[in-house]
């Protein structure tokens, strides 16, 4: 035993190693071993196999590897087992950093699969990378009431109800009224949705057992372990791999998946992915989920339905259309807005009983990359648009938006996974971006697995820990100042709106303008010099190939990176939206392209789409600026094609537009 007084620091230790805090851990932990008395107590083993685990962590692997030598010999034939696995480990991760840094290539392959847990019910302890689930769910039981309320209040008090008990109660009344629709008519609605716009068809177990014995084994035994009977299964002909679950009661529940995740993940990898989704169905966040967006669904619906029938009738009547479109398109965004931070939360607590439930993080890990890949190549490839991504983009397993870094080309090395994710990890962005992703950034998801891995000794084949480990050699200090000066120059027409405003009231300011002038006239010229900054102060950083790109953790959604890429151009009409998407790739990686629509009121007074058709699948040389939002992206300005250049316009001229004009209407207006 070791004294009493120890017990918290080690108590305190094992925590800050459940956390990722290792220098925290190893502070602690040597202070436990050192003052230890008993060096043969199982408190003071645990406390050595967490420092090496924590100095693992850290990738200090000669500190690790000492350590571990010490515990091969011991008496305890299960501390020698797991002292010799680690040697190996440590081993393996020392070889494969050495071939990092002298740029050789990875031996690992896809076909080496890293190992899991040898029982399927484990315990893992979840890291504090997520708010309290009680919290998170009480705010999400209360958003749609707060929601709805103040969408009737607005256009109420503009109709003339000015007595506030008289709104208020109004207000209370429709909210509930619309939420008890939502909650008895939710699920009917997105079983309509299913079967009439996404052409789910309804299944049983044998056709998920198919595909992946354990997963059947796996719903069968959580059914009859929590007495509620087996989800209904549905699966959708699209080879776009996506899964979600819905329903507001555990009786009534459905998990829908696409055909895509039978095509491209192993059985291993379908069974943690259904772990996934009964998470979701136990805890009850799917029902709440499917209540909250209930009426958002009928929006999409009712939008789904309308592009089609718009589209048979003639111009004219698509004109008087329109405006309805927009307005059931704006009701499903502000649902899915008003749900974003549940959704992203409840991801942490899932894939926490996935790994408890199959003993396999490395699965899950291995699932939702190749579901990243897939998605990426089949939208490329597709020929019609995937309705589903979209409309449960809350519900499904991963962000459609946030996972275009995750392809590359026609091969796939393994030690890449971890380099396209060091923006995930080191990017100040990082956190501002998660706030309007319906999921936790993918890098972000998958350290905690690896954690859950390094819980259990497992080792993983996407060299995490080393790609971590370099994203924390760089320097971050720098990468927060160029952060914050950009989130500053950003702001910079609401700030001088706000100074000129103040200048131009004051008693004795020789600038005398009325109060909206003044902020037309601060507001326009703060917005032409975060234009010209933003044009001058381009990164001119190497980035020879799209692969380069995605593995930047500079790269920002406001300063943007020139590059200069030869490769070819896909044009995809397979939108949701109605506007084709393009891509760009070359023998590295893609990138989605984002062309301006307003040149077309330029000569020669036409669609770039035209010229585009031509274009793609042939080499060409492009030129723009590629920036960082949910996804990356390449804003063109020039192709040229065997010495033909095409013009696409200027990135930045709307933004140099738009200041222009605040500047006139602040100075023109009487």
């Amino acid at each position: 035993m070791i004294p009493p007084e120890l017990i918290p620091k080690l108590d305190y230790g094992l925590k800050a190693l459940q956390n990722q805090d290792y220098d925290g851990a190893i502070a602690t932990l040597e202070t436990v071993c050192r003052r230890a008395p008993d060096q043969k107590s199982q408190q003071f083993l645990q406390a050595k196999m967490a420092l090496v685990r924590a100095y693992r962590g850290l990738g200090k692997f000669d500190q690790s590897r000492e350590l571990c030598e010490s515990l091969v010999d011991h008496p305890n034939p299960e501390v020698q087992n797991w002292a010799r696995t680690m040697m190996l480990m440590l081993l393996k991760q020392e070889t494969q950093g050495s071939e990092d840094d002298n740029g050789q290539e990875d031996v690992l392959s896809t076909e080496l699969r890293a190992g899991r847990a040898n029982t399927n019910r484990v315990q893992v302890s979840l890291p504090r990378v997520a708010d309290s689930f009680q919290f998170t769910f009480g705010i999400a039981l209360l958003a749609p009431f707060l929601a709805t309320a103040i969408m009737f209040a607005i256009p109420a008090w503009l109709l003339g109800v000015r007595k506030w008990d008289e709104l208020l109660g109004l207000s209370a009344s429709f909210s509930l009224t619309l939420n008890l629709l939502s909650l008895f008519l939710s699920t009917w609605v997105i079983d309509r949705l299913n079967e009439r716009i996404y052409q789910t068809e309804w299944g049983n177990l044998g056709t998920v057992q198919k595909y992946s014995p354990e997963a059947g084994e796996l719903l069968l035994r959580v059914s009859r372990a929590e007495k509620i009977p087996l989800p209904k299964l549905g699966v959708i002909p699209d080879n776009r791999p996506a899964i979600f679950t819905y329903g507001v009661q555990k009786k009534a529940a459905r998990i829908v998946v696409s055909q895509g995740v039978f095509r491209y993940l192993t059985a291993d990898e379908i069974a943690t992915l259904y772990g996934h989704e009964l998470a979701h169905l136990l805890r009850w966040d799917s029902g709440l989920m499917t209540w909250v967006s209930g009426w958002g669904q009928l929006c999409y619906w009712l939008y789904c339905e309308l592009q089609h029938w718009r589209a048979l009738r003639p111009a004219i009547a698509q004109i008087a259309i329109t405006p309805l479109l927009w307005l059931c398109l704006g009701g499903f965004h502000l649902n899915q807005i008003a749900n974003l931070y549940f959704s992203r939360t409840r991801e942490y607590y899932a894939d926490h009983f996935a790994v408890n439930i199959t003993g396999n993080p490395n699965a899950l890990i291995r699932a939702l990359v190749k579901m990243s890949r897939a998605f990426v190549k089949q939208e490329r490839q597709a020929e019609s648009p995937a309705l589903f991504l979209e409309g449960m983009r809350n519900f499904g397993d991963y962000d459609p938006f946030t996972t275009a870094a995750c392809e590359r080309g026609e091969r796939f090395n393994p030690r890449m996974v971890g380099n396209l994710l060091l923006w995930d990890w080191g990017s100040p962005w990082r956190g501002v971006i998660t706030w309007i992703s319906s999921h936790p950034l993918l890098g972000k998801r998958l350290q905690v697995l690896s954690h859950y891995a390094e819980q259990l000794d497992l080792d993983t084949e996407y060299n995490l820990i080393l790609s971590r480990r370099q994203i924390s050699l760089q320097d971050a200090k720098k990468r927060y100042l160029f952060f914050y000066l950009e989130v500053l120059v950003w702001l910079l027409p609401f700030w001088l709106a706000l100074g000129m405003y103040w200048f131009s009231q004051q008693s004795k300011s020789p600038l005398i303008l009325p109060g909206y002038r003044a902020l037309l006239l601060g507001a326009g010229l703060g917005w032409l010099l975060k234009t010209a900054w933003q044009s001058l102060g381009q990164r001119k950083v190497p980035a020879p190939n799209v692969l380069s790109l995605l593995s930047d953790p500079n790269l920002s959604p406001i300063w943007g990176t020139q590059i200069h890429w030869q490769g070819k151009l896909r044009l995809v009409q397979a939108s949701i939206w109605g506007r084709p998407k393009l891509y760009f790739h070359d023998q590295t990686g893609v990138i989605p392209v984002r062309y301006p629509f307003w040149v077309r009121c330029l000569p020669p007074f036409k669609s770039p789409q035209a010229s585009l058709d031509g274009m793609t699948k042939k080499l060409c040389k492009v030129s723009g600026i590629a920036v960082r939002g949910l996804s990356p992206q390449l804003q063109l300005s020039a192709i040229t094609q065997d010495e033909i250049g095409i013009f696409l316009g200027y990135p930045l001229f709307l933004s140099w537009l738009t200041g222009l004009v605040l500047v006139l209407l602040g100075g023109l207006l009487p």
